[in-house]
């Protein structure tokens, strides 16, 4: 899944920053070995303290003035819809899609500096959420529908959900 993502990223991008705990690198560069983009590494200090810790993580090794950030487990990003995301940033810190079920951090694009800022300064608080990093933010919304169609917010975090997409894409065919 981490080669899709980072395949849907390279389109963007010379560089991708993969986000990963040291004990990940190694296994993670074998499943990108065939991925034609920089890769650039960004090491948890400390393992499994979050999503919000990875990305002030991720942030800090980010050259650029913005990122589009996307979750691992996000294969179907469509890179039109990150595309519409990153041209759809005006003034705010960030853009976020938002579904029903709110905002989709994970699935975003977002100015570093503020961003980093922001994260650190809510890690310090003692708030690991994302939704709390984005009340420090300026964040436009865009809802999910043409430019970002719910396809590419798509998440597979279980083997039983990974075969319900594979089903449902062969029975697409």
């Amino acid at each position: 899944m981490l080669g899709h993502v980072v395949a849907a990223l390279s389109g963007l991008t010379d560089t991708v920053v993969v986000n990963c705990r040291d004990a990940q690198q190694a296994d993670f560069a074998e499943a990108l070995s065939g991925v034609d983009v920089d890769i650039r590494w960004a090491l948890d200090e400390r393992g499994d303290e979050g999503p919000l810790s990875g990305l002030a993580t991720a942030l800090a090794a980010v050259d650029t003035e913005l990122a589009v950030v996307l979750a691992c487990d996000m294969p179907l990003a469509e890179p039109a819809a990150l595309a519409a995301l990153r041209d759809a940033l005006d003034t705010g810190d960030a853009v976020v899609p938002r579904t029903e079920h709110g905002p989709q951090p994970l699935h975003a694009v977002y100015h570093v500096g503020p961003t980093h800022r922001a994260a650190r300064a809510t890690l310090a608080d003692g708030e690991q959420r994302l939704r709390a990093l984005l009340d420090r933010l300026s964040v436009q919304s865009v809802a999910v529908g043409d430019a970002v169609p719910a396809r590419s917010l798509t998440s597979i975090d279980t083997g039983e959900r990974l075969r319900e997409i594979e089903s449902e894409e062969r029975a697409g065919e």
